[in-house]
C-alpha cells in the first residue's frame, strides 16, 4: 500500500457552487439513464443515497445524499456516456468515500473521474493541481495498455508500451488529495521499468474495490 501523510490540516471545503445543495426537479421521463444506484454514501448504515447518471441533451451526474441533492453536467462524455461504478476511499481530506465514474474516453479506453459530495460544497469533480478536470484512462490496444489502481487515500495510474525489440516498458505514478477536491502527484511514487516480457505485465487494468467497467 501507498504511504500517505498522517498529519493533514483540517480541510477548508471548496466554495459553494451557487445556492447550496437542496432539492432538484425530477429527472425527465424521456431521459436516457446511464446508472441509477442506491448506496450508503453518508455512512449511515443504510443504502438510501442515490447516484444517477442520465442524458437529456447532455450527460449529468446527480447525487442525492441525506436530504441534499446536486448534479454536474459532463458535456464531453462522448460515446461512453457517464456511468457510476461505485464508491472508493481514494481521497484523504474531505472524508468518507469518493464517487468513481466513467466520464468519457475513446475507442480503446475509458476515462475515469472522481467526485465527492458534501452538503456545504455540493457535488464536486476532483481537479488536477494543474487546474484541469482529474481523469485517468484505462484500456488497451495491440501495442499499449493503461490501468488504474485505487489505494486507501490515493489513486494510481500505470501503463505499458511495446518496444521495437518486442519487450515492454512500464511506467506509473500515484496521486493524493493535496487540498479539498484537488489531486496532486504523490512524491516518490514513480515507477519505470524497461525490458519486460508480456507475462511480466498485470492482466488487470482496473483494480478499484472490486468495481467493474
Amino acid at each position: 500500500p501507498i504511504d500517505l501523510l498522517d498529519d493533514l490540516a483540517s480541510p477548508t471545503l471548496p466554495p459553494d457552487t451557487g445556492d447550496g445543495c437542496g432539492s432538484l426537479p425530477d429527472i425527465p421521463d424521456d431521459a436516457l439513464i446511464g446508472t441509477d444506484l442506491l448506496v450508503d454514501y453518508d455512512g449511515g448504515g443504510v443504502a438510501d443515497d442515490r447516484l444517477v447518471s442520465y442524458f437529456d441533451g447532455t450527460w449529468k451526474l446527480r447525487a442525492e445524499v441525506s436530504g441534499f441533492a446536486d448534479e454536474i453536467e459532463l458535456p464531453d462524455a462522448g460515446v461512453h456516456g457517464v456511468r457510476v461504478l461505485g464508491l472508493a476511499n481514494v481521497g484523504q481530506i474531505m472524508g468518507g468515500d469518493e464517487i468513481i465514474a466513467v466520464v468519457g474516453g475513446g475507442a480503446s479506453a475509458v476515462e475515469i473521474g472522481v467526485f465527492a459530495f458534501h452538503e456545504l460544497s455540493c457535488l464536486i469533480r476532483y481537479q488536477h493541481e494543474s487546474g484541469d478536470d482529474f481523469g485517468l484512462l484505462t484500456g488497451a490496444g495491440v501495442m499499449w495498455g493503461e490501468g488504474i489502481i485505487c489505494e486507501d487515500g490515493a489513486i494510481a495510474d500505470w501503463g505499458y508500451q511495446r518496444e521495437d525489440d518486442d519487450t515492454y516498458t512500464l511506467w506509473g505514478a500515484a496521486y493524493h488529495e493535496i487540498s479539498p477536491g484537488v489531486f496532486g502527484y504523490l512524491p516518490a511514487s514513480d515507477d519505470y521499468v524497461e525490458g519486460l516480457s508480456f507475462d511480466d505485465l498485470s492482466t488487470s487494468l482496473f483494480d478499484c474495490d472490486g468495481m467493474t467497467i
